[in-house]
Parts: structure tokens; C-alpha cells; sequence
């Protein structure tokens, strides 16, 4: 299951849907005209289109061939076995009927892919298909999918030509992969066979570009390799993952001794000369594979090389050649070679060893973009372009032509940095010049805040951009040594990777905030509160946040006394009311209304507002925030009235600033969503469907279909049509909702409501096994939240569900 996904979804251990309860319905997007696909008609009368997927079958042919050598690793690839194949080791039991997923991260030359090729090799048997992708790019997923299509036989001639039918038509059939159908009249035959399948993303060093090929569901396993770890908390449950990393040396040894035709020696001097050298290439798969080649070609043995090549430096005449085994598109020379640079290219490397391998802008190089810091950096664009092309000759670094972005092997980068560490202050002051590049081109919120800049989505593409740097810079600065911590401009790069986190949950992502937001609290520990008060503010506000994110309303309240603090000693520090210290009355408001607690909320609302009039340059939209969380907690206390008439002045307010078509932001979505559910407390359903819908569409136009917010309209869309008895287009919302939020633990509380409602839908639709799991999916949320308060099947009720969310709004 993948985030973006829209078709039909089951619960956690059984993801496909249970064909007992709807065989009609279940089939319905299949069509007679589709090859490879069955169409269910009343009376279980089965047409089978007349071409049927032959099967075994492997794409390409060629992932199935037995490879020269593997060093073994039985270890993981059990681990990855135990997962993907979790009856491998018993003929009894069914096989599994939900999406069983695997990801394997590592540096670059670490031995993923043959640990793939190997895991097919071993358990080809397991599988009726396998489809080995090369998944480094949209495009060429795209060409992949298109070729399957046809090697399928799903795609008629004039098909092939449109990659998006070939796409879904190669998704349509991993869901629903029919091998085998009953054989009319035959009583002893009752049961579809469908075929089980592989589907590796090989190199999905990208893992946001899978979502489109992302399977819905089906009888299969998928394998995802990468080197980038957000691949591991991308999928979350039920993925699992494997970090692979570098050999054991023993195993290192083994693999030097058998690639040099040395692996039945037992002379202790060869064993002692073979170990040196894996230590000088730390057991890295990629180079172990290329030293021991060039060690056969030079007709060497172990221990005259060893012998020859005996310090680190000795290595470095051998960078340059290219001995490729079995096709690896890195040579060595690409990853360690740099005596021969000079020192403006070096420069070059230097920065582009902390900034984020898979693909750096040009503007975040070129100096007419930005000023260096780093002694030796090229100071005009023609010096720049001419020293990257020295980089780019050696392999070193790649550059896309289209796009510009330079791409970097991450091994290169760990080498540069070692080298670096070797001169004092090269490092920090590389670290400097990466980030404050990265810095200059951040569209910055927080430096001179101003009411109502918060959320505008025209900056999200720019942040996308630069997010990965981000990252990348807070994973390396998490390495230095405290020595060289010192010399780094360690307030400012907070100031960064906070606007970062912030970045992250308006767009609905707190778990990948929650990293950066404690990396800001380490370093700002160092300082002293009273002269950082903007600092310390500006941290507890992202805590704040994240803790509403997660919609802890404990930890929401206490750092928002915290910010409040701050904020009020930095007033009277400026001698004036300032837009942090409203929105810290705010905060404080919405903890309160997060702990249930909203009488207290409404004082900190009026506040704020109070504060918003006098500040410089007003306007009247700028009090949508007090105005907004103020309906929303006169709604909750049942005050509809007054909700309604606090929520159609923000309303009027913001459209008489900005228009009817709001593509600034969410906020305009948002009072909508707080209408709707204004009308729903006051029962006018009809009412309340007409303003969740226009919510939803607002928010899927301009954040997408998958952000959180739009995902919270989609299931109080989805409420409203049950309530109207529209149970099967309820189903649907509730659908995809759960597709896209499921996986996610911030997201917990809202998936026991959906879950719920969910399972409410497929009882009235018939749909008895889905409805049953479904329910006990949302027992088991609800109990592990309020172990007090825990229910039973038969006694669960809808208010226990939706009251796990005290307090409920979006872009807060």
C-alpha cells in the first residue's frame, strides 16, 4: 500500500478485500477488453479473456541468472526471507493474501543489489513472477512499467503507447493476479488461484518517486533497495528494513581470497596480507570487488600486493583504473582518488561533500548564485564550470545535463570529509559554506515574522528542493566532533533546520520534524535563555506543534507556557507587543482546547486578537487564526451560534483581502471545515456535506490529495454521506483516506474514527469479513490509547472513536 493510492484497501494483515462479501462489486473495474483479467457476473458464470498471463515469468529474463560470485550473508537474507516469504520454511498454512514489504538501505558499493540477485537466485521457486525494476528515476519506472505491460499481454496495441493505462493495467493485475480460475461444473473446484509475485525497486534512491507505481494491494512481495534512510521510515508499518553496510572483515577476507583465485590457501602470511587490505578498503563490498581484480590482471599475489601496497597512500596511484566486476558503475577512482585535483576542485568536492548526494542545483554552486567560503572556491562562474568538469572527467561527480543538478557518490563525500578532517578547520568552515548556501536560497518565515505568512504553499516547491540538504547537513553535524562543533555557526544552522521542521508539518509530515526539532534543543542548550529569547520562542512554538501534530495535549500545554514565557520576556525585553507573543497567546489557547480544557481557551484567544490591532500595518484577516480556533472552540462548548457568526466573519475577512479563490494557503479551507462542522453539530447534514466538500476540494487543489489536511476533509466528507445513508460513496473517501494515513502513528487517532466508520460502511454494504477487521482494528487504537476506558466488539461505540480527537481543525 503506498501513499497516493485510491483503490480499494484492507486492514493490516489482510490487505486485500474479502471476496466472500462482495465477488460482484470487488471485480467491478475489471472489464472484458482488459487481457489478463476475470469478470465476475452474477451467478459465478467466469469469463476469462483469452489472454492469459503465462506465467512463470521474470522481467527482465536475465534477473534470474546466477551471478559470478556472492560472499554469503545468511543473516540477512533470512531476515529478508522471514518478511517476504513468511512460509518459505513450512508446506502448511496458506499463503499470505496481504502486500508484504522489505527495505534494504546502505552506502552505495555495499552489496545491496547482489543481495537482491541472490534472494532471487535462492527463493525464484517461491514466485510465479518476478520484475526487477531499476528504479533511480520517474522516467525510466515509467518505460519499465510500459515494457511489462506488453511482456504481460495486458496492453492491446493501442495501448502501449499511453504509459499511464500500462501502468495501471500492470497495478490492476498485481492486485488481482489471477493464475487459475474453477472450472465450471466442476463442484470440486471452487477457488481462484491467483499467482504470487516479486516486484523489486532496485536503487530507489528517491523513494517519494514510487509512490506512483506503489502496488494498491495483491498477493505479492516487494523489495526496495536504497541509499537514502528515509527509505526506512518512509513506509513505516508494516515495512521492515536492513541497513547493509560494509562486511565483516572475516567475510571481506574470504570474498579477497576467492576474487583472486587465492580462496583455498592456508598460508597465515596470505590470510594476514588479505586481511591488511580489507582493512585499508573497511570491508566495502564495491572495493574489495575492484582491488582483487586488479590484483589478478597485474598477476599479483595477495601478499606481494599487500607487500607493495602497504600504506593508505599507496592506494591512491590505483584509484584511476577502471576495473569493473560484473558491471558496478563506480570504479574506485570515482570514490577515493584526490592528489591529482587541484585545489579549486577540491574546493568544489569539499562543498558538495556535505550537501545531499542524489542532486545538488547548480545555484547552490555556482558563485554567481552565492558567495564562497571555502579557501580555494572557484570566485566566477567560468572558474566554477571549469573546475567541476575536472570532477565530472574523473567520475567523481555526475552532472544531468537537462536539469544541471549534480549527483555525488556518497563514498566520494565520506573521503573528501576525511581528507578535510586532516587540515584544522577545513571541515567547519566546508560545513559553513554548505549550509549557509542552502540558507540563502530558504524561503525564511521566522526572521522577521509578519501575522498571516505561515502555510502560503508558494514555497513549498523551493523547500522540497532544499529539504534534502537540510537533512543531510543535520545527519553530518550529528558526526563532528565537539572540537570541530565549535567553529560551526551553530545558532544559524539551527535557525535553519528549524524552519525545516516547520516546513515538514505544514505539509503534514511531524515525524520527519520531530528529528530536527530535538537536533534545534541540543544545540540551543548550549545558550542562555534570557539573551535567546527569540531562539528559545521559536523552539518551543515547533514543539508546540508537533505536539498538536501528534495531538498530545499534555505536552501541547507545556510548551506552550513555555513559549509564552519567552515571548512575554522578549516584549518587555523590546519594550513592545510583537506578532510572536499573539501567536504564543494563540498556542496557548489551542493547548488548552487539545486537553478538553476550552473555557480557559477563550481568554488567550481574546488576547491575541488584542495583540494583532495594535501591531503595525493590520488588517482584518490577519485575526483569522484567534478567530478561527475561537469558532471552533464555541462549537465544542455548543455555542453553534456564535461559532457561526466568529466563522463567517473570518470568512468575509479573508475573501474581501485575498478573493473567493484562496490558492494562498489552507485557511481558507480550513473555516470551511469548521463551518461543516458547526452544521453537523446542529444536525442540517446537508448543510454541513456542501461545506466539507468545498474544503475538500480547496485543500486537495492546493496542498494535494494526499496532505493530512486534505485526508481530514476527505473523512468528515465521508461522515456526512454516512450519516446521509450514502454508505457507498462513504466507503470510498474512507477509502483512500485510510491509503494514505494509515501507516502513520501521528495519524492514530484520526484512523480509529475512519477505521470505525469504515467498518460501519462495509457491514451495510454487505461486506461482513472486511467490516469485522476493520472494527477490530479500531478497538485495538482506541484501546492502547485509553487503556481505562477499554471496549470490546460488542460494546465499542462510534462517540468512544471519534472522542479520541478532543479537538479538531486543520492548518492550525
Amino acid at each position: 500500500m503506498s501513499p497516493g493510492s485510491t483503490s480499494a484497501i484492507t486492514p493490516p494483515n489482510m490487505l486485500t478485500k474479502s471476496k466472500e462479501d462482495s465477488s460482484s462489486s470487488w471485480c467491478s473495474s475489471s472489464t472484458s477488453s482488459s487481457p489478463g483479467f476475470v469478470k465476475v457476473p452474477q451467478g459465478n458464470n467466469y469469463i476469462v479473456n483469452s489472454k492469459i498471463v503465462q506465467l512463470p515469468i521474470y522481467f527482465p529474463p536475465s534477473c534470474v541468472e546466477r551471478r559470478k560470485y556472492f560472499q554469503p550473508r545468511p543473516a540477512e537474507l533470512k531476515k529478508i526471507s522471514d518478511i517476504l516469504i513468511p512460509n518459505h520454511s513450512s508446506s502448511l498454512g496458506p499463503r499470505p493474501t496481504n502486500l508484504l514489504v522489505f527495505a534494504m538501505t546502505g552506502l552505495g558499493g555495499s552489496g545491496k543489489t547482489e543481495l537482491v540477485h541472490e534472494f532471487i537466485r535462492i527463493y525464484r521457486s517461491e514466485f510465479d513472477a518476478i520484475f526487477y525494476l531499476v528504479s533511480d528515476s520517474h522516467v525510466r519506472l515509467s518505460d519499465q512499467f510500459t515494457r511489462l505491460a506488453t511482456v504481460l499481454g495486458l496492453a492491446g496495441e493501442s495501448e502501449r503507447s499511453d504509459q499511464t493505462r500500462c501502468l495501471e493495467l500492470v497495478k490492476l493485475w498485481l492486485e488481482n493476479p489471477i493464475k487459475a480460475v474453477p472450472e465450471l461444473g466442476n463442484p470440486n473446484s471452487d477457488k481462484t488461484e491467483r499467482a504470487r509475485w516479486l516486484l523489486i525497486f532496485d536503487n530507489a534512491d528517491n523513494p517519494d518517486i514510487l509512490d506512483q507505481f506503489w502496488p494498491h494491494a495483491g498477493y505479492g512481495s516487494v523489495l526496495v533497495t536504497s541509499r537514502s534512510p528515509l527509505a526506512r521510515c518512509r513506509f513505516l508499518n508494516p515495512m521492515e528494513t536492513l541497513e547493509v553496510g560494509s562486511l565483516p572483515l572475516d567475510d571481506a577476507v574470504s570474498l579477497l581470497k576467492y576474487l583472486t583465485e587465492n580462496e583455498e590457501s592456508k598460508d597465515p602470511q596470505s590470510d594476514d596480507a588479505a586481511r591488511a587490505i580489507a582493512v585499508h578498503l573497511d570491508s566495502l563490498p564495491l572495493a574489495i570487488d575492484q582491488i582483487g581484480t586488479i590484483i589478478v590482471d597485474r598477476r599479483m599475489s595477495i601478499v606481494q600486493f599487500a607487500a607493495v601496497y602497504s600504506q593508505t597512500r599507496d592506494y591512491h596511484s590505483l584509484y584511476g583504473e577502471r576495473h569493473l566486476h560484473q558491471g558496478y558503475e563506480h570504479s574506485l577512482a570515482s570514490v577515493w582518488a584526490f592528489e591529482n585535483l587541484e585545489k579549486e576542485a577540491f574546493a568544489v568536492l569539499c562543498v558538495v561533500a556535505f550537501l545531499d548526494p542524489e542532486g545538488i542545483d547548480e545555484a547552490l554552486l555556482d558563485p554567481a548564485f552565492c558567495d564562497p567560503q571555502t579557501k580555494y572556491f572557484p570566485t566566477d562562474t567560468s572558474g566554477y564550470h571549469y573546475h567541476l568538469s575536472k570532477l565530472l572527467d574523473t567520475s567523481m561527480l555526475e552532472k544531468d545535463r537537462d536539469t544541471g543538478r549534480v549527483r555525488i557518490h556518497r563514498l566520494v563525500q565520506d573521503v573528501a570529509r576525511a581528507k578535510m578532517a586532516e587540515v584544522p578547520g577545513a571541515l567547519s568552515t566546508a560545513f559553513n559554506d554548505a549550509f549557509s548556501r542552502v540558507a540563502s536560497q530558504w524561503p525564511f518565515l521566522n526572521r522577521v515574522y509578519v501575522i498571516g505568512s505561515s502555510g502560503k504553499v508558494d514555497r513549498w516547491s523551493k523547500c522540497d528542493s532544499l529539504f534534502p540538504h537540510i537533512l543531510h547537513l543535520c545527519g553530518l553535524f550529528n558526526d563532528l566532533l565537539s572540537s570541530e562543533k565549535i567553529e560551526i555557526a551553530s545558532v544559524d544552522f539551527a535557525e535553519l533546520a528549524l524552519e525545516a521542521a516547520q516546513w515538514r508539518m505544514e505539509c503534514g509530515h511531524g515525524h520527519h520534524a520531530g528529528p530536527l526539532i530535538d537536533l534545534v534543543e541540543t544545540i540551543y542548550n548550549s545558550l542562555d535563555k534570557s539573551t535567546h529569547t527569540r531562539q528559545y520562542g521559536q523552539l518551543y512554538r515547533a514543539k508546540v506543534i508537533l505536539a498538536c501534530d501528534y495531538r498530545n495535549g499534555d505536552e501541547c500545554l507545556r510548551f506552550a507556557r513555555l513559549e509564552i514565557e519567552q515571548e512575554q520576556i522578549r516584549a518587555d525585553q523590546e519594550g513592545r507587543l510583537t506578532s510572536e507573543l499573539a501567536i504564543a497567546n494563540n498556542n496557548m489557547a489551542m493547548a488548552h482546547a487539545y486537553c478538553g480544557e476550552f473555557t480557559k481557551a477563550l481568554p488567550y484567544l481574546a488576547r491575541s486578537e488584542e495583540i494583532r490591532k495594535q501591531l503595525p500595518g493590520f488588517k482584518r484577516f490577519n485575526l483569522y487564526s484567534p478567530l478561527v480556533h475561537l469558532g471552533v472552540v464555541y462549537n465544542c462548548i455548543g455555542e453553534t451560534e456564535k461559532a457561526t457568526t466568529v466563522l463567517t466573519q473570518a470568512l468575509d475577512d479573508r475573501q474581501c483581502e485575498i478573493g473567493r479563490d484562496d490558492r494562498v494557503s489552507l485557511r481558507t479551507a480550513s473555516i470551511y471545515y469548521a463551518l461543516g462542522k458547526v452544521r453537523l453539530s446542529q444536525g442540517d447534514l446537508k448543510s454541513s456535506l456542501a461545506l466539507h466538500q468545498e474544503a475538500l476540494h480547496r485543500a486537495r487543489e492546493i496542498a494535494g490529495p494526499t496532505n493530512r489536511s486534505t485526508l481530514r476533509c476527505m473523512f468528515q466528507v465521508a461522515r456526512v454521506l454516512a450519516a446521509l445513508g450514502k454508505h457507498a460513496e462513504a466507503y470510498e473517501h474512507l477509502n483512500t483516506m485510510l491509503c494514505n494515513s494509515i501507516n502513520y502513528k501521528h495519524n492514530e487517532r484520526e484512523t480509529a474514527g475512519a477505521a470505525y466508520l469504515f467498518a460501519t460502511c462495509c457491514k451495510r454494504l454487505g461486506k461482513h469479513t472486511e467490516a469485522r477487521s476493520w472494527l477490530k482494528m479500531s478497538l485495538e487504537i482506541h484501546n492502547a490509547l485509553v487503556p481505562s476506558q477499554a471496549r470490546m466488539e460488542d460494546n465499542i461505540t462510534e462517540s468512544d472513536v471519534f472522542g479520541l480527537v478532543i479537538y479538531d481543525n486543520i492548518n492550525c
